[in-house]
Order: structure tokens, then C-alpha cells, then sequence
């Protein structure tokens, strides 16, 4: 190697490490022109093109994500560098769920699902047998069920409103002879950074373990010595997880939960928790297929249940948008829409939606927020992609980046109807649009990931709601989206019947949910000692 090319990839790692700080103040177009230049310098170099394509992905450019991802894989493959290769196949997986691109099939899932795990068993495989930890369950008194609990999102994150609750109902500390409960919950932390949620949480559960610094393996040892007898990864493919020790198979049943609703992808994960709506049985999950087996929770696979500290419950314009009798439309005379998903959902399919939307009612105002857009060169991209639908829509639409509490929740005080995004709805913000009384529209597809906002509204038990907000085709979601602008008495009326509603629902009763939650685990494990006791038979 010549000296030219010896400075060329040192000047590729400085350009990536400049594009990671430029993330991280949410310039994602920035950050992608960095790396191109880094790519000519040191097209070899994997990590750029597993950037490139997260960074693609946050821009909605799903065509270059694929392609870039895939290049990531091949020089993984032939660097034979097994760690980045599990990395690379896990990215690969992930995005062709999430940017659903026109290829996908049954059989590309199934052989992505393949080329992962087969990257991961290079490295880890089971290990663990469970004979001792099944005696030992047999001999207890009263018995209880340890279910741990894997992942980086103890704390201030999306995923506390949906495990929190059920952790405090199982709480340890609070268990005496009359208020047996039978589950014990351990938690293994994969972060470093904790907080005020994080220690409520510590006092909730039997055991918190802080495994961040520990290798798989390490886990996996953990874990097994702990005496799980089922195990849920809350992350799936997202950051934090630790799916190599789950391949280890440290405990007798594995489950994934929360992270994204997609495949983990690994044989040695045996369910994945859905519910009836966003997984349902009797199209068996033909298109696209899971390597778990599917356990459906009872009403929703979620609760949604937000800290008394969080600003949905204590902040004072929140509860104004909750207690109002009417909404904005009435005041302005106009229809306000608004959505404020990651940018990767703003995929062709969601713009072309929206456009015609738009298109349709002339009065229409558009408000999308995230803190991506504070790039202007971001924002220009997205009007761009709705400038080839309508330049006569662009006025109307109105881009706001980074907001904190208050300034959140004043937009959403502004706003009539959520619009979700399509081919992958939402989950937290539908819960939490729907937790502060505005109606949200979403539009149904034939995988989870495009079910999640339909199953929110579904758990709350209303008919009408249903015909109203959750749509089977494009078609009838833009023809609600005018009735709603044309008709603004419907809108009052669904953010009464939310007022009334949401907060008693299956989506917000988190000890409802938690005595389902407890049911489950012990059907679980009943039909595994059930299973194990036929195959010690035979």
C-alpha cells in the first residue's frame, strides 16, 4: 500500500468520524455528502457504507439505502469480518422492513432472516441445558415465574410508556402473603446513560443488572445463573440490543417484544408478541414471515401507560388539549393535519398520499415536525419529493424541527387530525395523539409494521372509531381526510368519544394488561414443561 492510499483512509476515518458529529446535530444531508467523499476515498471501508445507508434511510431515499447496505454486506463477507458482517445483515433485515421496497417478498425475508443468523451461529450457539433449572421450579412452593428483561431503554425513551406500569405491578418490594404475585422481573440494562425513570424502575423490579460493559457471552452466563425461565428482548434490531446472547440460548423460552415489529430473525427466539389486529391469525402471516412463533396477547400487545411525571399528564397545555370541546378547525376554518414520525417513514407512498390530500382540500395545512428538519437542506429534499406530486400544495405545508416541551405540545393544540405514515405506522405517537384526545387516520396494510397505529385505535373498543379513523385502502384514506375537513362536528364528536374513552381503554389499563401479561407467561411456560415432559417420554 502506497502512501497516497495510506492517506486516503486515514482521511475516510476522519470524514466518518465528522458525519457521526453532523448526525448528531441532526444534519443528515451534511453528514451523507461527508461520506460520499469519505467512499471515494476508501470505498472498502464497510462502516461508511452502513452509514450512508442509515443516513439514506433518515432522508427516505430507500433505493440507495438497499443498494448501500447490500454493498456493506458484501465487503463484510469478503473481509471476513464476522462481527461486521452480523452488523451489516442485521442493518439489511431491518431495512427492507422498514423501507418496504417494491422487491419484497416471503422468500427475500426468509433469506435475509437466514443470512443473519447463519452470520451470527459463526459466532454463537446454544450452549445452556435446563434440567436443573426445571427441577428446581418443581420443587418450589409457591412458584414464580422469572421473566427477564433485555435491553437499553430503561429510561426516558419511548418504550418506559409501554413497560413501566407492568413492571410496578409485579413489584417485589410491595409482594406480602396477600398480595402474591407470581412473576419476578429482571432486568438487564444494555446502556450506559440512566435517569429518574431508570430509578424508579430499579426499585420496581426483583433484580436490575447492568450488563452494558459485558460481552454476549457474558450476558448469556449472567442470564443462565439468574435462572430465567423466559427471556424478552425489548429492542429487536435496534440500538442497545444484544441478540448474539439470545442465539447462546441462556434460557429455556426467548420472546421478542417492542423494538420494531419485524423478525428477530433467530431460531433460538421462540415468540414474538403481537395481538389479533396488527398479527392477524387467520392470514397467517403468508407475505411476510417470522422466524417465531406469533403469541397473541389478549386486546393489544402494548399498553400505553405515561409516567405521572411526563408531559402528556402534568403539563398544563396538554391537558388543555384534552379538556377542549372543540377542535381548531372550527376557530381557523381550515383543516390542520399534522404528523411527527421519524423521517425514514416519509416514504413515496406516504408524500403521494398526503399530495393528493392536500390536492383535494384546497385549505389544508400540512404541519410535519421532527428535529431532522432543522436541516434546510433536509426540508428542501422532502418538498422537493412533494413538489413532483403538486408544486401547488408546497405553501401549505410547514416544516418545524427540534421543540421542547412547551412548544410541542402548542403545535399539537393547533392540530385536527393526525395523518400516520405508510407502509409503517406509528405505535408511541399514535398512543400518544390518541391519549390527548386527537384523532388519528391511518391506513392499514397486510404486515405489522403497517398495523401498529390501527391496533391503538382498536384497543379502544369503538366501533365508529374504527370506521372512522382506520382505512383499508388509499382510496378511503383520502376521502376521510376530506370528510373530516368537510364535515368538522365528526372530528368534536370522535374527540369527545376519545375524552371519554382512551384513558379507560385496554390501551391505557396497565393492570388489565399486566394480568394478561402474567396468563401469558404461565401458558407459555405451561406448554414448554408440557412439551419437555413428552420428550423425556419418548
Amino acid at each position: 500500500m502506497n502512501n497516497k492510499s495510506i492517506k486516503n483512509i486515514e482521511t475516510a476515518k476522519n470524514l466518518l468520524a465528522q458525519a457521526k458529529q453532523l448526525k448528531k446535530q441532526d444534519k443528515i444531508i451534511a453528514a451523507t455528502n461527508i461520506l460520499l467523499k469519505a467512499k471515494k476515498l476508501d470505498p472498502n471501508n464497510l462502516h461508511i457504507w452502513e452509514f450512508l445507508a442509515l443516513y439514506k434511510r433518515f432522508a427516505g431515499d430507500s433505493e440507495s439505502a438497499m443498494q448501500m447496505i447490500d454493498k456493506a454486506v458484501k465487503l463484510a463477507e469478503q473481509q471476513g469480518n464476522i462481527a461486521e458482517e452480523v452488523v451489516a445483515k442485521e442493518l439489511y433485515l431491518k431495512t427492507i422492513y422498514y423501507l418496504n421496497p417494491p422487491n419484497l417478498t416471503p422468500q427475500l425475508i426468509q433469506k435475509s432472516c437466514k443470512l443473519y443468523a447463519d452470520a451470527i451461529h459463526k459466532i454463537y450457539t446454544p450452549k445452556y441445558n435446563f434440567d436443573k433449572l426445571i427441577k428446581i421450579f418443581h420443587k418450589q412452593k409457591n412458584k414464580r415465574l422469572k421473566i427477564g428483561l433485555v435491553g437499553g431503554d430503561f429510561k426516558q425513551h419511548a418504550v418506559h410508556f409501554f413497560i413501566k406500569d407492568l413492571i410496578e405491578f409485579f413489584n417485589f418490594k410491595n409482594i406480602n402473603g396477600s398480595t402474591y404475585k407470581s412473576i419476578e422481573i429482571y432486568i438487564y440494562m444494555t446502556a450506559d446513560d440512566e435517569d429518574h425513570i431508570t430509578a424508579e424502575i430499579r426499585k420496581s423490579c426483583r433484580v436490575y443488572r447492568k450488563v452494558d460493559k459485558l460481552n454476549y457471552r457474558q450476558i448469556a452466563d449472567l442470564i443462565f445463573a439468574d435462572g430465567i425461565h423466559i427471556l424478552v428482548d425489548l429492542a429487536n434490531h435496534t440500538s442497545y440490543n444484544r441478540l448474539p446472547s439470545f442465539a447462546l440460548k441462556p434460557a429455556p423460552i426467548q420472546c421478542s417484544w417492542m423494538g420494531v415489529p419485524t423478525t428477530s430473525g433467530l431460531n433460538e427466539v421462540d415468540y414474538f408478541f403481537a395481538d389479533e389486529f396488527c398479527m392477524p391469525s387467520q392470514n397467517n402471516n403468508t407475505k411476510f414471515e417470522f422466524t417465531e412463533k406469533i403469541y397473541r396477547f389478549p386486546n393489544i400487545w402494548e399498553c400505553f401507560t405515561p409516567n405521572q411525571t411526563d408531559g402528556l399528564i402534568c403539563n398544563e397545555i396538554a391537558q388543555q388539549i384534552f379538556q377542549k370541546t372543540q377542535m381548531p378547525v372550527n376557530k381557523n376554518g381550515y383543516i390542520t393535519f399534522c404528523n411527527f414520525s421519524n423521517t425514514f417513514k416519509l416514504t413515496a407512498s406516504t408524500i403521494k398520499l398526503w399530495a393528493k390530500i392536500l390536492q383535494e382540500i384546497p385549505t389544508a395545512k400540512l404541519i410535519l415536525f421532527r428535529s431532522f428538519y432543522d436541516e434546510a437542506e433536509l426540508r428542501s429534499l422532502f418538498l422537493s419529493k412533494f413538489a413532483e406530486q403538486s408544486k401547488n400544495i408546497l405553501q401549505r405545508i410547514q416544516f418545524l424541527g427540534k421543540q421542547n416541551a412547551n412548544q410541542y405540545f402548542q403545535i399539537l393544540d393547533g392540530v385536527d387530525l393526525i395523518l400516520e405514515t405508510f407502509p409503517v405506522s406509528g405505535m408511541t405517537t399514535t398512543a400518544e395523539s390518541l391519549y390527548l384526545g386527537i384523532p388519528t387516520l391511518t391506513l392499514l396494510g397486510d404486515f405489522m409494521p403497517s398495523r401498529c397505529s390501527g391496533t391503538c385505535i382498536n384497543a379502544i373498543g369503538d366501533k365508529n372509531l374504527n370506521d372512522l379513523l382506520i382505512c383499508e385502502t388509499p382510496e378511503k384514506y383520502i376521502n376521510q381526510a376530506v370528510y373530516f375537513a368537510n364535515n368538522p362536528q365528526v372530528l368534536d364528536e370522535v374527540h369527545q368519544t376519545l375524552q371519554k374513552k382512551v384513558r379507560k381503554s385496554p390501551l391505557c389499563d396497565s393492570e388489565l394488561f399486566a394480568k394478561n401479561f402474567e396468563k401469558s407467561m404461565w401458558q407459555i411456560w405451561n406448554e414448554f414443561l408440557e412439551k419437555n415432559q413428552q420428550n423425556q417420554q419418548k
